[in-house]
């Protein structure tokens, strides 16, 4: 039960108004201790679901869009939208290994939205 509270005061609490910073994931995608492996979950959780996010929100905005295309058409648009042309053989783990490179490769943006840098991230590793 202890491990469970300590991660959860762990966690970056986000707000109305707050955002989780480059800063936020990057602690939580190097932690230590004892701890390590919630915070680790916690990290690759939130790269997942924003990529997820990311990637649905674009999608959404191209099928009202573009209604009588395809599922490939409007994948192929919200691509070109979004700046980012991931393969379809990537696996999610590269897209965190990919973030995490991101943040230890660009500390000077770190305070910035953790959003927005994987978005940076996906668009520098995985351009169209």
């Amino acid at each position: 039960m202890f491990k469970v509270l300590a991660f959860l005061a762990a966690i970056p609490c986000t707000g109305y108004a707050d955002t989780v910073t480059g800063n936020d994931l990057h602690s939580a995608c190097t932690a230590n201790g004892e701890i390590k492996d919630l915070q680790f979950g916690y990290c690759i959780g939130y790269i997942g679901g924003a990529f997820e996010g990311i990637k649905f929100g674009a999608g959404a905005v191209m099928f009202q869009a573009m209604p009588e295309s395809s599922t490939t058409e409007v994948d192929q648009a919200s691509n070109a939208m979004l700046g980012f042309c991931i393969p379809e053989n990537v696996e999610r783990g590269q897209i965190v290994d990919v973030t995490m490179k991101y943040l230890e490769e660009n500390p000077q943006s770190r305070h910035e939205s953790a959003r927005g840098l994987l978005f940076q991230a996906l668009q520098s590793a995985f351009p169209c």
